[in-house]
């Protein structure tokens, strides 16, 4: 008689999730950025109807022992994940993209942000000195609108004179 043994080699379970930051122009690695990390209860669902079992925040950092920055979650069920960017690094614009990761057992899945930095566009006088963006005369009294009660009050007050000047010769013709 023979004998045969077989020996079964034990499947992973379980998989990762990692996540990078990169500048949009020049792809290099950010620190800083939080994330949050989310996984579906019903992988056909929609994040917004409390389908989602939170799993935690995860923040960015680029250091010698990560050039990457890249963080992650080991150890997760397979399944369909939701990540979102919660906080840019300092000087950069959100990404509010929201991505999905199908995470599969034995494998690392990765999701990638990019986020653009913030321009600064310097608030600086040009070339030959500061220019006068207001017309001359413009130092004056605003305008309040009433230009109208003014010509009004005018042609009231020349009435009032014209009468008073015939009055008066009226008064002077019969004192004679």
């Amino acid at each position: 008689t023979a004998e045969v043994t077989f020996e079964n080699e034990a499947l992973p379970q379980f998989g990762s999730l990692m996540i990078t930051k990169q500048d949009r122009i020049n792809d290099a690695y950010l620190s800083g950025a939080v994330f949050r990390v989310y996984r579906y209860i019903d992988a056909d669902g929609d994040p917004v109807s409390g389908n989602l079992i939170y799993l935690g925040e995860l923040a960015s950092d680029v250091t010698e022992d990560n050039p990457t920055g890249r963080v992650g979650l080991t150890g997760l069920e397979p399944g369909k994940y939701f990540v979102e960017e919660v906080a840019a690094p300092a000087g950069y614009l959100d990404d509010d993209t929201e991505k999905t990761a199908i995470v599969v057992a034995g494998e690392t899945v990765t999701v990638a942000f990019r986020n653009s930095p913030i321009i600064d566009i310097p608030d600086e006088d040009p070339p030959g000195g500061d220019v006068d963006d207001d017309p001359p005369g413009s130092e004056e009294n605003p305008k309040t609108g009433a230009d109208w009660l003014f010509a009004l009050a005018m042609g009231a007050l020349a009435v009032l004179l014209a009468l008073g000047f015939l009055l008066i010769r009226r008064l002077g013709k019969q004192a004679k």
